[in-house]
């Protein structure tokens, strides 16, 4: 989906119920942004409570292909 030109942000949240009262949400926010040649990088992570010395899981999408790329991290 595309956040519409005229919008500061959107969010998306969606809430599961099962018949034994177990709840499960996540939430999504967009903003807009621009780019004179239509390239575009999302970087996140579903790692929800990362700690020191865990590995942590990144994803990487975009509409154009990469040919490398790096990281950097910080403690």
């Amino acid at each position: 989906f595309s956040v519409p030109k005229d919008a500061k942000s959107m969010r998306i949240s969606a809430t599961y119920k099962d018949g034994d009262g177990d709840k499960a949400t996540a939430e999504l926010q967009a903003v807009p942004f621009y780019s004179a040649k239509e390239m575009y990088a999302h970087v996140e992570t579903s790692t929800e409570y990362g700690q020191l010395g865990e590995n942590v899981v990144i994803h990487l999408r975009s509409n154009f292909g990469f040919q490398v790329y790096s990281y950097v991290y910080g403690v």
